[in-house]
């Protein structure tokens, strides 16, 4: 056998020990590593599937991801039980919410176009263009506009702060406002009021407090009538590289977050709480699709593939 297993088990007690110094305790059962391993795909290299050294590295690897997992899933568990709904304090949205961009531009002919869009005021904000500033106007949005990534060359001579929104970002807006400026003046959605946030990583809303986890957006869905919320968080995301696996934690807390809904405290405030990893990655680009189609990876996960009805799915107020 090339698994040195004595050395793996000893490995992850070690790493068990400082990972959960200040966290829960964690009895890791001697047995339970042949079973985390033979539960796991190992992908190597043709040449290293006969190296000991590279197989007992992978193995390694595969044992401490479960365990964080695992870590994950106890404290996000944990932390279900005392979540209850309240209001935002205005600290948090002084920091977390977009009001200020600061750009800085190298001299030349960005720097001499954009000093001449600022100088025409408020057409700046109403505005759809790509340059010298690309930028997207949504009035549902709640702060305008949003600018955009202007591309490589553009990159070399502007940077912006907070980040300029990428491709797949520009895309889940565009297509919420299409859908919105058709659909909202029709069954049911002429009882809804709709809010898109962007939300900005590491000072906006994070999904529970080990998964760091902050989604791009946050998406409210308000029925006029019925007083009930949809506050749905969505992350548009590739999944060429992570595939299934590497969004785990992901899904997870998207999943843990849905439950809340179904707490008394949440229910009693007519809250919903959903989310959903957006994806436009075809099928034979996800390594570990393993054969499913697309919508048996959308009934298991909260995922949604960008096409088709995909925004209807995500304003359906239940």
């Amino acid at each position: 056998m090339m698994l040195d297993m004595d050395f793996l088990y000893a490995e992850l007690v070690d790493y068990k020990n400082l990972r959960t110094r200040e966290g829960p305790g964690v009895f890791i059962p001697r047995p339970a590593i042949k079973e985390i391993l033979q539960s796991s795909t190992l992908y190597l290299k043709k040449d290293d599937a006969h190296n000991p050294q590279q197989l007992n590295h992978g193995a390694r690897q595969i044992l401490r991801t479960y365990l964080e997992r695992y870590l994950n899933w106890k404290i996000r568990e944990a932390e279900s039980k005392y979540a209850r709904p309240g209001r935002l304090e205005d600290s948090w949205k002084d920091k977390a919410v977009t009001r200020v961009y600061r750009l800085r531009v190298k001299p030349g002919s960005f720097l001499d176009r954009i000093e001449a869009l600022l100088l025409r005021g408020e057409e700046v904000y109403k505005e759809n263009l790509q340059h010298p500033l690309p930028r997207l106007h949504f009035d549902k949005h709640l702060f305008h506009p949003l600018l955009s990534d202007g591309g490589k060359e553009w990159r070399k001579h502007v940077s912006i702060t907070p980040p300029a929104i990428v491709e797949s970002e520009n895309r889940l807006i565009a297509d919420i406002k299409e859908f919105w400026q058709k659909n909202q003046d029709i069954k049911p959605y002429e009882e809804y009021e709709i809010f898109l946030l962007r939300n900005l990583p590491n000072v906006g809303i994070g999904l529970f407090s080990r998964a760091g986890f902050y989604p791009d957006f946050i998406l409210w869905v308000k029925h006029r009538k019925r007083k009930a919320v949809r506050i749905c968080f969505l992350e548009p995301h590739g999944l060429h590289h992570g595939g299934i696996s590497g969004n785990e934690d992901r899904f997870a807390a998207l999943g843990q977050l849905k439950a809340l809904s179904k707490v008394k405290a949440f229910c009693d405030k007519h809250l919903i709480l959903d989310g959903f990893m957006l994806t436009r990655t075809d099928l034979s680009e996800i390594v570990d699709a393993g054969g499913r189609s697309q919508a048996e990876l959308q009934n298991k996960y909260p995922l949604l593939w960008q096409e088709g009805n995909y925004i209807k799915k995500m304003l359906t107020l239940k």
